[in-house]
C-alpha cells in the first residue's frame, strides 16, 4: 500500500456544482471498499446550495428494463445513484450490459 492515502474529493464535487457542472456519484451495492451508505452520507452531508434540495429527495428505486437497477436521488445537478449487485468495480462489471443514462 506505499503511497495510498486518502484524498477527500467532496470540496471539488461541491465547487464544481456550485460552477453549475452537473455531477453523478455512483456506486455498487456489494462494494465493501467504498460502500453505498457511506458514499450517501457525505453527498447528504455536503455543504453547497442545493444541500438542502437533494436532502429533501427521496432515495428511490429506477429501473432498467422495466428492472429495478439500483436506488437513485437527483437535485440541483446532483445525482447519487446505487447499482444492484454490482462491487467496487462497476464500470468493469456490466461491461455488456446496455448503457444507462441517469438524468438528473
Amino acid at each position: 500500500m506505499a503511497g495510498d492515502e486518502y484524498h477527500a474529493t467532496y470540496l471539488h464535487v461541491a465547487a464544481l456544482l456550485e460552477r453549475n457542472v452537473r455531477a453523478l456519484i455512483y456506486v455498487g451495492t456489494y462494494d465493501w471498499i467504498c460502500n453505498w451508505v457511506g458514499n450517501q452520507a457525505w453527498t447528504l452531508n455536503m455543504e453547497w446550495s442545493g444541500k438542502e434540495a437533494f436532502g429533501q429527495q427521496p432515495l428511490q428505486p429506477w429501473l432498467v428494463e422495466g428492472q429495478v437497477a439500483g436506488k437513485t436521488r437527483s437535485a440541483k445537478g446532483l445525482t447519487f445513484a446505487t447499482i444492484d449487485g454490482a462491487g467496487h468495480m462497476v464500470s468493469v462489471q456490466f461491461t455488456s450490459t446496455p448503457t444507462v443514462n441517469l438524468q438528473g
